[in-house]
């Protein structure tokens, strides 16, 4: 992965345009050989400069390594005298594997859904999630806890997340999910100390303190790692049960 040392004499000379499907502004830039997608910091329709929307794809980046390193997608994030924005890796993408398998199923799942972009699965089969642009955006609203009937980018003509779907299917009886596996990943978070944790989120904290009260957001990072398992349960056992009522009025 290049570094931000690397990146001070990048300009839009350097970059050419990519369409992903409403994604915003992207752009491919190759540098040592290496292909990487570049995402500038800004709103999808203005431009107008938004350094939130980059660093927190670096954030993301930084907690993806922690809960799983094999999948992780390296990201960071940069400025200079003509670019803010960020810059991942481009993968290569298994055009051989025209459908994605979901939670170690054999549940096929149409990649050209509307509800899979922010996923991909590379050359080597791994899934990996490549948009991190919304995370911690509704932390402080009521659209910020687990809640499959959600939707909030609904008002920009988004269909509902992948997350959503699949629980769904699990509800209705037609996917089956394995839970226990969560327990590694929530381990992981659990494992790191709250210094460490929320140091990774600092600068993200900075870029939107004219949008939330520093403190406050920092208190609400913190309480989303601590409370991650009880959380996590709750949920868990409400899809259970919500399952449990279905399967109940089907036979």
């Amino acid at each position: 992965m290049v570094t931000k040392d690397n990146l001070k004499n990048i300009g839009w000379k350097d970059m050419l345009p990519i369409y992903l499907g409403g994604t915003g502004r992207m752009f491919l830039i190759t540098i040592s050989g290496i292909d990487y997608l570049f995402k500038p910091a800004e709103k999808k329709w203005t431009h107008e400069k938004q350094r939130f929307r980059g660093i927190v794809q670096e954030v993301a980046s930084k907690i993806q390594k922690i809960v799983d390193e094999e999948s992780y997608v390296p990201c960071i994030y940069f400025e200079n005298k003509e670019l803010a924005g960020s810059l991942q890796i481009k993968y290569k993408i298994d055009t051989n594997a025209p459908h994605y398998q979901i939670v170690q199923t054999d549940d096929s799942f149409d990649i050209t859904r509307e509800e899979t972009k922010q996923f991909l699965r590379d050359s080597n089969g791994i899934i990996r999630g490549v948009d991190k642009e919304q995370c911690f955006r509704y932390i402080a609203t009521k659209n910020d806890y687990f809640n499959i009937f959600i939707n909030p980018n609904e008002e920009y003509g988004e269909s509902e997340t992948i997350y959503n779907y699949l629980f769904k299917r699990y509800i209705n009886g037609t996917l089956d999910i394995d839970f226990d596996i969560l327990e590694k990943y929530i381990e992981k978070i659990e494992n790191i100390s709250d210094e460490d944790y929320i140091s990774i989120f600092e600068e993200y904290i900075d870029a939107r303190k004219h949008r939330i009260e520093t403190s406050y957001l920092r208190k609400l990072i913190l309480e989303r790692k601590q409370q991650v398992r009880v959380k996590m349960n709750d949920f868990v056992s409400y899809l259970k049960e919500e399952r449990d009522k279905m399967v109940g009025k089907k036979l």
